[in-house]
């Protein structure tokens, strides 16, 4: 709702044009959808903090939920309390969102993640706008799609859940799945030790062209078994995970499609829980108190 009078004016194109704009709860606070497979259920609630009415730059900074949407919230976190698990979606990092007690972070911590914008790279003095919180969930900052054509996959494979940020037209895309980056494990919201007990490193290679060659390498030691096709993007390559249960080690992925283009992906991943960290700077804009940032915001304006 960025430049509209209410919520309800043709301007607000989020009401005219995207998938849950005409459902009413989601335009006043949440709202979920449910993914239902053989294997469990999956939640995706939405958080709809934008202001009504919604203002120009910069006051349209901050967004907020009275006591009748975070009470929503609420039902909607209660409901998918016991999913195999849940992923909160919105605009605003929960860090500029300014709400009643106990405060929205509360409400939402048995989700493993928050995915958000906003903020996207802070004007690219932080391109990777993650963080890890005290419940052991993330947040995820997207970069903008206007300036910088950022967009991105997630997957959740054997319930542990990946993703990967990436640049329209930038192919091949690789997001490696099995095992999953060091960085965002989370043991609290996930059967982390599946990786240990896993026969086959899993990862999802797209192009615009055939894909023609895929390498693993761990270590920086080629991995000699054969990488294969499983279906469509889903490529996969026998592997031990017994020999690689001390501490991090790299996974590197790198593919080549039909027309040279070739890319490379590489992570740190642990068979025994060890973490690898996420940088600074980004943790500490995502996870600051709301009012703090309304302090800082207000001597800035």
């Amino acid at each position: 709702a960025f430049d509209t009078s209410t919520l309800s004016n043709k301007r607000n194109f989020f009401r005219l044009y995207s998938a849950s704009g005409g459902i009413e709860k989601c335009r006043l606070s949440s709202c979920r959808f449910i993914h239902n497979t053989s294997f469990g259920t999956y939640s995706f609630n939405t958080l709809n903090a934008v202001p009504d009415p919604g203002p120009r730059r910069p006051y349209n900074f901050f967004g907020s939920f009275d006591k009748k949407g975070m009470e929503l919230i609420q039902k909607q976190a209660e409901a998918s309390k016991f999913d195999n698990m849940t992923i909160w979606i919105g605009h605003y990092p929960l860090s500029t969102i300014i709400t009643p007690r106990p405060g929205i972070r509360h409400l939402i911590k048995d989700g493993i993640v928050y995915l958000c914008g906003h903020l996207h790279t802070l004007l690219n003095y932080a391109t990777k706008m993650y963080a890890a919180n005290g419940q052991g969930q993330f947040e995820l900052e997207l970069g903008d799609w206007k300036d910088n054509r950022k967009y991105r996959i997630v997957a959740i494979d054997h319930d542990l859940l990946s993703f990967s940020d990436n640049r329209y037209e930038s192919w091949p895309v690789i997001l490696i799945t099995n095992p999953k980056d060091a960085r965002f494990s989370a043991p609290v919201h996930e059967p982390s030790l599946r990786i240990i007990r896993s026969t086959h490193i899993r990862m999802l290679v797209f192009s615009s062209s055939q894909i023609i060659n895929v390498t693993v390498k761990i270590d920086d030691r080629k991995i000699n078994n054969i990488v294969r096709n499983v279906a469509g993007p889903l490529y996969t390559v026998k592997w031990e995970p017994s020999q690689y249960k001390d501490s991090l080690h790299t996974l590197t992925v790198i593919a080549t499609d039909s027309q040279g283009r070739t890319q490379q992906v590489s992570q740190k991943f642990s068979v025994d829980g060890s973490r690898s960290s996420l940088e600074v700077f980004p943790s500490i804009i995502l996870l600051l108190n709301g009012s703090l940032f309304v302090s800082a915001f207000s001597v800035l304006y």
